[in-house]
Order: C-alpha cells, then sequence, then structure tokens
C-alpha cells in the first residue's frame, strides 16, 4: 500500500511560510559511498538486503538488514525541524518513531531487534551509519500535517475533512494526542 494513500494529512511537499519544502530540505537524497581505497567500506547488498561491512580484502561482515520501505515527516516548522519522524522498515509492522526528528544511535538500538550480537564497539557505528544510509536510499518520503483539533480540519490540500477516533489510521495514532481522538 502507498503510504501516501492512507491518509489526507499525508502529503510529498510541504509549505511553511509561503515557502514551498520537499524531502531533500529533511532527507539528504544521496549516498555519500566509502572510497574503495579507504580499509573498511560499508555497502548494501541488493540481493540479500543486507548491509555488510569489508575490512581490507577480508570476508563481509553483516551489519544490518534496515530496508526503509516509508518515511513520515510528522509536523514539520522548518528545514530540518520536526517534532518527530516515523520510519517503516521492511518485515516490520510497527514503524520507528525518533523525536523531534533527531536520530541517535542508542534510540535506534532501543527500537530495533536487528542488532547483530558480538558487535565490536567500532561497528557498533557502522550499525547507525547503515540506518542512516537506508533513510537516505528511500524514496516513499511524505509529510504528515496532525490536525490540531477533532471535528472539522483542513488538509494540507485545501480540502475539509471531519476528524475523530472512528477514522483514524491504527499505525498513524501514536501521533494524535487523546484530546486530538
Amino acid at each position: 500500500m502507498h503510504i501516501s494513500k492512507i491518509s489526507p494529512f499525508i502529503s510529498e511537499t510541504i509549505s511553511i511560510n509561503g515557502v514551498d519544502f520537499n524531502r531533500t530540505n529533511f532527507i539528504p537524497h544521496f549516498i555519500k559511498y566509502d572510497n574503495y581505497s579507504e580499509d573498511v567500506r560499508l555497502y548494501f547488498n541488493d540481493v540479500s538486503a543486507e548491509w555488510l561491512i569489508r575490512v581490507k580484502n577480508g570476508l563481509p561482515k553483516l551489519i544490518s538488514r534496515f530496508v526503509v520501505e516509508a518515511c513520515l515527516i510528522v509536523d514539520a516548522v522548518g528545514p530540518g525541524s520536526c517534532s518527530a519522524l516515523s520510519v517503516f522498515l521492511k518485515g516490520s509492522t510497527k514503524p520507528l518513531i525518533f523525536s523531534e526528528g533527531i536520530i541517535t544511535s542508542s534510540d535506534l538500538r532501543k527500537q530495533t531487534q536487528y542488532h547483530q550480537k558480538g558487535l565490536t564497539l567500532r561497528n557498533r557505528d557502522y550499525y547507525y551509519e547503515s540506518f542512516i544510509r537506508a533513510i537516505c536510499m528511500c524514496n516513499n518520503v511524505f509529510f504528515l500535517t496532525l490536525p490540531k483539533h477533532a471535528g472539522w480540519n483542513n488538509t494540507p490540500d485545501g480540502r475539509r475533512i471531519f476528524v475523530s477516533a472512528e477514522n483514524m489510521i491504527p499505525i498513524l495514532s501514536d501521533f494524535f494526542y487523546d484530546e486530538k481522538e
């Protein structure tokens, strides 16, 4: 299912104070690959959907299995600033939620179960880096504008819609406060 179709409050661009913003104002649209001449190289294997590192000329080591299906930027207030970032991973039914749009390595490890046991301290940085790169590779990045109250609200495209607990989408219900439901 396309995530942009599950709620009328989800849009591809957002206008803040008359300025239009898109995904590149919040998430980079390119990935900086490691040079082949470096001793350690992090890369994504398309066939197995795994993030691996290769140390010098040795065998690749598994770091993570992050494949980001979609990403929601919740209540954006300016470039790079939002109230939350919701990341939908392949194979997971519940999204990862990062408050204020800040992804820290400790928050990532608390929310994921893909953390490989036995990773050295040096390789834990690659675990975090693989997640950031997986987000950069995702093309399904959208904005979620939360309604201000229950009742009639305007959607980002100008339509009026009634918001209540009955028409709440279960995946997005964590973003709404009780009084908004």
